[in-house]
C-alpha cells in the first residue's frame, strides 16, 4: 500500500506531466495557426500574381512596337492611352515614346516595369 510520500510524488509528477501537455499544446497550436496565416498570405500574392500577369498579358500589344521602329527622335510619342484613372490635378495615362541606347541605338522605352 502506498504511503502518503509516494501518493504525493506521484501527484507532484502528474502535475509535471499536466503542465508540459498545456505548454506544448499551446506552442504546437500558436505554430500552427502562424502556419495557416502564413499559407494564406502565400496564396493571396499567389493569386494576385496570376491576375496581375493576366492584366500585363492583356497590356502587352500596347507595349509591342511596330517593326521597324518609326522615325523621329528620342522624347517622340509613339503613342499613349488614357487608363481612365482620375489622378488629382491630372489623368493617369500609359505611354511608349522613342528612345535611345547610350551608343545611339533607336530602342523604345515606357514607364511599365520590365519582367
Amino acid at each position: 500500500m502506498p504511503d502518503k510520500t509516494d501518493r504525493k510524488k506521484t501527484e507532484k509528477h502528474e502535475g509535471h506531466i499536466q503542465r508540459y501537455i498545456k505548454e506544448n499544446l499551446l506552442f504546437v497550436t500558436v505554430i500552427g495557426l502562424f502556419a495557416v496565416v502564413l499559407l494564406g498570405f502565400a496564396l493571396d500574392l499567389l493569386v494576385n500574381d496570376i491576375h496581375s500577369n493576366d492584366r500585363q498579358d492583356a497590356l502587352q500589344p500596347f507595349y509591342t512596337p511596330a517593326a521597324p521602329l518609326p522615325a523621329g527622335n528620342p522624347g517622340d510619342i509613339i503613342r499613349s492611352e488614357s487608363l481612365g484613372v482620375e489622378v488629382p490635378g491630372g489623368q493617369g495615362v500609359r505611354v511608349l515614346y522613342l528612345s535611345e541606347e547610350a551608343d545611339g541605338t533607336p530602342r523604345v522605352a515606357h514607364g511599365k516595369p520590365p519582367l
